[in-house]
């Protein structure tokens, strides 16, 4: 059962019992930590509306390879073919050594063949390549620096916007404070 107060207000009345003075005061201050809560509310949303998830940027991955390789050409240009042939006459001795044997007054001569070869000049020549190979693969990979975006025309008015209105609101709720108390 529903009991009656006498009022036709479906709500009852908070500052029941108060000077006007105390009435003013808490109405302020009701509306002062409701504007605080609406701020609040509003500072919340834009802190989060600066999140967003990381980006994964693809950046290439090189891999290289050098290849080495020295060729190396050996020619040669002349060669000289000396030929000595020696003639002498020898004695008995001599051609013991070889198994002769002379009687009497019997001449020998001996021949001796010597050839002898050598390269004059000689040329050289290297040759050598280098081969580099360089290959790229894409490869996910995450973005950690945070780069700042500069504020566009319409986010810094409405930034003033807010700075004027806080100390429009600071200033007429420091008028009325003080007007309660003074």
């Amino acid at each position: 059962m529903i009991e009656y107060n006498g009022s036709l207000d479906p709500w009852p009345d908070p500052y029941k019992g108060m000077t006007e003075k105390e009435r003013t005061w808490n109405g302020c201050m009701q509306g002062f930590i409701f504007f605080l809560f609406i701020l609040l509310a509003f500072l919340a949303c834009a802190l989060m509306g600066g999140c967003r998830s990381p980006q994964v940027v693809t950046v290439p991955e090189v891999h290289e390879h050098w290849h080495r390789q020295t060729d190396t050409i050996h020619k040669t240009d002349s060669v000289i073919d000396r030929k000595t042939t020696i003639i002498r006459e020898v004695d008995s001795a001599t051609m013991a050594a070889y198994g002769i044997r002379l009687q009497g007054m019997q001449r020998a001569w001996l021949v001796d063949n010597q050839r002898w070869q050598r390269e004059l000049s000689e040329l050289r020549q290297t040759h050598a390549d280098t081969i580099h190979e360089r290959d790229s693969v894409p490869v996910p990979y995450p973005v950690e620096r945070q780069v700042a975006k500069p504020l566009s025309l319409p986010q810094k008015s409405l930034m003033w916007l807010g700075v004027f209105s806080l100390g429009g609101i600071t200033l007429f709720l420091f008028r009325k404070v003080k007007g309660l108390f003074g």
